[in-house]
């Protein structure tokens, strides 16, 4: 029995047209994909690698700063005496807490002296107001006149003031008839 040719192409699709050139981009992008492959893989190792590179480091630094604040704590908050334990366990971040301790503790000297001239002045200026008080001839006018020229001039005559001149005065006045020079060594020696 000979075989029906119709059974055969009922089932069949027409032959497509060929396009080479579309076969051969896709052969061509398939070897680069399959070339691109191992790059893309090193890649993503790379990626991972510094993904735990930098969770490392974050543990690191949660460690150190840990080991910071027990430093300080243990050192009663005294950051001074805490920067030797500081540089044992993170000795970037201890010099820059030793560099900061070092700035503060120049400032402070700085702000310390600007104190003790301003003291200095200060106390200059008082006694050069007072200077011609055991001189005078009414002392407890020349006193008070002093005294307001002393809070004129912005100087504090608080009770360490009152108390030294006040003293001083009253050496004075008892030996107001005598203007020896005792009594202005006793005046301008008083509260030493």
């Amino acid at each position: 029995m000979p075989i029906d040719a119709g059974i055969i192409t009922q089932g069949l699709r027409p032959p497509q047209p060929v396009n080479p050139l579309a076969d051969f981009a896709q052969v061509m992008a398939l070897k680069q994909a399959q070339q691109l492959l191992p790059l893309k893989i090193q890649e993503a190792q790379q990626n991972a690698q510094e993904g735990q590179l930098r969770m490392q480091q974050m543990q690191r630094d949660a460690q150190e700063n840990l080991a910071i604040k027990q430093a300080i704590n243990d050192s009663g908050g005294d950051l001074e005496k805490a920067i030797p334990q500081i540089l044992k366990v993170a000795p970037t971040k201890g010099l820059a807490f030793a560099t900061s301790a070092r700035q503060a503790q120049q400032e402070e000297l700085k702000a310390n002296g600007e104190k003790l001239k301003n003291a200095i002045t200060t106390t200059d200026l008082g006694a050069r107001l007072l200077q011609g008080v055991p001189d005078s001839p009414h002392p407890d006018l020349a006193y008070q006149w002093a005294l307001n020229a002393m809070k004129a001039n912005g100087i504090d005559t608080g009770e360490w003031w009152e108390r030294q001149l006040g003293l001083s005065f009253v050496a004075i006045m008892v030996l107001e008839a005598d203007y020896t020079l005792l009594s202005r060594i006793h005046f301008f020696g008083s509260g030493s």
